[in-house]
């Protein structure tokens, strides 16, 4: 599991929480002469419901505050779950709550590790468990962020300072906006469609087809790529994109990508050596609290980081800018190599490129199958094709369904492709797969990636 569970904390941490006033203050434990000389690191954690607005436009003001009443259900019956008895409670504000940990690390964990370790998985079954309400279930999309602090947060000036700089880590909120949001009937479609997607995530229905990434005479594997799916009555592959693009438009994807990762990097530890790529939206693809959890496991794994391709999906939205770089870059230095999916088409642009500076580029499938139709698409896909290789190693032609498409791709110098031509999403997986046989250990740096582009035929 990327993130470990609750047992790491037990007996670790003492949770002192401010209460509806900041002036009632939950009392330390007693602590015996032995103890009083260990040090406490204070965490103060702010989660926030990014999308209750939303709730309110699409249900009314009574579901906003059941659903902001179950968040804090929710969260107050896990922290009442910490092996530490006080007088917990929660300081509210609005659509954002507060509350602090006091840490003791262990022998071998820091103290941020140990946080990740309970507050992580939280958020994520928050995140991932549907909200009855009048007119059916919703999700709520988080953010939450931390603070350290070596000063006592009792105190509560210092408290409420410790606060606000963990309100100010918060990401910037994320969802569609637009003309989608001004209709009520809009999103609450959308939310239901949210909520069937979580709803098959959870019952263990959704699951990964695989779909290989070759090189264009299909003799070398990249790496097999992660589709969301369910298998049909007869066992196709039956994706659920329109659950998914919901998920984006209404900022919800954050938690349902972290599932994803995990998933994706469990298959990876599992597999014979061939390389993973897991797609997550642009939305989530940004350095926050979230991330945390992956970062730390494969930081403590590499030999999993260098076989892990994660790509960015922009099919609606752009990547941000600031945060997406940030990621990029500490997944990079761990050996990990970025996808970025869909150039020439969605909202993928040049300056996503200079910023981001992928690994591999996968162009729009409308570029090769317009170059199918005449000189004009031809000459577009060599100069959209020029620009790419001049801005990254390794250029990957999508929607290649037939032996046509290969050898234009083939012709205008683009090393590797996908499509039906060779091979259709199936369940078959990494480890199990048949066929052309990989070339190799699976780019365990990023000269081996770039030696295994320069050897695929041009």
């Amino acid at each position: 599991m990327i993130v470990a569970g609750a047992e790491m904390l037990a007996g670790k941490v003492g949770l002192y929480l401010w209460g509806a006033r900041r002036s009632s203050v939950a009392a330390l434990p007693q602590q015996d002469a032995s103890q009083e000389s260990v040090a406490c690191t204070a965490l103060v954690v702010i989660v926030r419901i990014d999308n209750l607005e939303l709730v309110r436009v699409a249900f009314g003001d009574a579901a906003a505050t059941d659903v902001s009443d179950a968040v804090r259900g929710v969260l107050q019956e896990r922290l009442n779950e910490l092996p530490v008895l006080a007088n917990q409670g929660l300081v509210q504000s609005g659509a954002e709550f507060g509350f602090v940990v006091h840490v003791v690390p262990n022998a071998g964990a820091t103290a941020r590790q140990l946080l990740h370790a309970q507050v992580a998985p939280w958020l994520v079954d928050i995140g991932c468990q549907p909200i009855p309400i009048e007119g059916g279930d919703v999700h709520v999309a988080l953010s939450w962020a931390f603070v350290e602090a070596e000063v006592d947060p009792r105190a509560e000036e210092v408290g409420h300072l410790l606060l606000l700089q963990a309100r100010d880590k918060l990401p910037r909120r994320v969802s569609g906006g637009g003309v989608h949001f001004l209709h009520a009937d809009w999103l609450r479609a959308d939310m239901h469609a949210a909520a069937a997607g979580y709803a098959e995530l959870m019952r263990g229905e959704l699951q990964f087809a695989w779909e290989p990434v070759r090189s264009i005479d299909g003799g070398a594997l990249l790496f097999m790529r992660a589709i969301a799916a369910v298998p049909g009555t007869v066992g196709q592959v039956i994706d659920r994109e329109s659950n998914y693009r919901a998920l984006e438009r209404l900022g919800l994807v954050s938690a349902f990508d972290q599932m994803l990762m995990r998933h994706g990097v469990e298959r990876l530890a599992r597999g014979e050596g061939e390389a993973v790529c897991v797609p997550v939206s642009a939305v989530s693809f940004r350095w926050s609290a979230w991330w945390h959890g992956v970062v730390s496991h494969l930081a403590t794994h590499r030999s999993l980081a260098e076989r892990l391709f994660i790509a960015v999906d922009c099919d609606q939205f752009a990547v941000v800018p600031g945060g997406a770089v940030e990621l990029a870059d500490r997944l990079r230095s761990l050996g990990c190599k970025i996808v970025l999916l869909g150039f020439g088409g969605a909202q993928v642009g040049v300056a996503s490129l200079l910023a981001l500076q992928p690994d591999v580029i996968t162009l729009d499938p409308f570029l090769v199958r317009i170059a199918n139709q005449g000189d004009r698409g031809k000459l577009l896909l060599r100069h959209v094709v020029a620009l790419a290789d001049g801005l990254v190693p390794c250029v990957v032609a999508e929607g290649v369904d037939m032996l046509a498409h290969a050898a234009i791709a083939a012709e205008l110098g683009v090393g590797w492709g996908c499509g039906d031509h060779f091979g259709a999403p199936s369940w078959v997986g990494p480890g199990l797969l048949s066929g052309a046989p990989t070339s190799g250990p699976p780019f365990a740096s990023s000269d081996n990636l770039a030696r295994a582009c320069s050897e695929a035929p041009a």
